[in-house]
C-alpha cells in the first residue's frame, strides 16, 4: 500500500473467525492440570521476549482452568501443532492439526508427563534447614542443536526450598545433573535489619506486569539480599530420580584489599 503525503486512504478490513480448539490438560494419571500454558502456532508464550517477534506469527495462547479445560479462539487456518507446558512437566505437543476457517475441534486433550525428578534438602553447616534457598539442576549432557522443548523445560531445573529446606525439581529430561544450591545467611543470623518487601498494591501496573512475566519464565528476581554474599554448594554427577539428596551450604570465600592510584592514594 502506497500513501502520499496528505492523502487520506480508507481501507476495509474483514475479520475472520479462524479456528476454535478446546479440550483438557491432564497429567499422566489423568488428573487435571491447572494453569498450564496452551498454545497453537508460534513459540510458547512465556519465552517470547527471548526470541524473534517474527516467531510469534499466528500464536494464540491461553491457560487451563482448575478442571484442566482450555479454549482457543481465532487460530490461523494453516497446518500447525497444539502445545502445552507448565513448569514441573515436560512439554507436550499434538500431531500437526489441519485448521480451516470456522472449524471447531473439541476434546483435543494434552497429557503432561512429569519426566525425571530430583528431590532433597538444603541445610546450613549446623544442620538447620535453609528455607528459601535457590536450587538449580543443570544437565551434564550437551544439547545437540536448537530444541524448543529443551529451551522450555530448562525452566524445570530451577526452584526454591520450602521453610523446612526441602525441594523437588520435576519435569527434567536428562539422566545426570550438576545440582547447585545457594542462599544468603538469614538476616537474624547476619544481624541485618529486616526491611519490609513492597506489596503488589504499592507497585505500579508496569512493575507488577514485569514481575509476573519474569516469574512465569522462571527467572529469579533480584532482591535486597543481592548485595550480600551467598553461601553455595555444588554436587556433580547427580543421577535423575535421586530423591534423598542432602546439600550443606558452604561459607563464601573472597578477597579483601584496597584500591589506590599510582601515588598510593585511595
Amino acid at each position: 500500500i502506497s500513501v502520499s503525503a496528505g492523502e487520506h486512504l480508507e481501507l476495509p478490513l474483514t475479520l475472520a473467525l479462524g479456528a476454535r480448539i478446546s479440550g483438557r490438560v491432564l497429567d499422566a494419571a489423568g488428573d487435571p492440570v491447572a494453569e498450564a500454558r496452551v498454545q497453537v502456532g508460534g513459540v510458547m508464550g512465556g519465552m517470547m521476549s527471548m526470541v524473534s517477534s517474527s516467531m510469534s506469527a499466528g500464536r494464540v495462547n491461553t491457560k487451563s482452568d482448575e478442571s484442566g479445560r482450555y479454549e482457543l479462539k481465532g487460530a490461523l487456518t494453516k497446518p500447525t501443532k497444539l502445545s502445552a507446558f507448565k513448569q514441573g512437566y515436560l512439554l507436550s505437543s499434538t500431531e500437526e492439526l489441519s485448521l480451516a476457517e470456522g472449524i471447531v475441534l473439541e476434546d483435543v486433550n494434552l497429557v503432561l508427563a512429569s519426566g525425571q525428578r530430583i528431590a532433597g534438602s538444603v541445610k546450613w553447616p549446623d544442620g538447620t534447614p535453609a528455607g528459601g534457598a535457590r536450587v538449580r539442576a543443570e544437565s551434564t549432557q550437551s544439547p545437540m542443536g536448537f530444541s524448543m522443548s529443551a529451551m522450555l523445560t530448562s525452566r524445570n531445573g530451577t526452584g526454591k526450598t520450602d521453610d523446612e529446606g526441602h525441594f523437588e525439581l520435576s519435569g527434567l529430561s536428562a539422566d545426570s545433573f550438576t545440582v547447585i544450591a545457594s542462599a544468603v545467611l538469614p538476616r537474624a543470623k547476619a544481624d541485618v535489619p529486616v526491611e519490609e518487601e513492597p506489596e503488589l498494591g504499592e507497585m505500579s501496573d508496569g512493575e507488577v506486569e514485569a514481575l509476573e512475566q519474569r516469574e512465569e519464565m522462571g527467572i529469579d528476581l533480584a532482591d535486597d539480599d543481592e548485595d550480600r554474599p551467598r553461601w553455595r554448594v555444588k554436587r556433580t554427577e547427580v543421577a535423575a530420580n535421586t530423591l534423598d539428596l542432602v546439600l550443606f551450604l558452604e561459607e563464601p570465600t573472597g578477597v579483601a584489599g584496597r584500591v589506590v592510584d599510582d601515588l598510593g592514594a585511595p
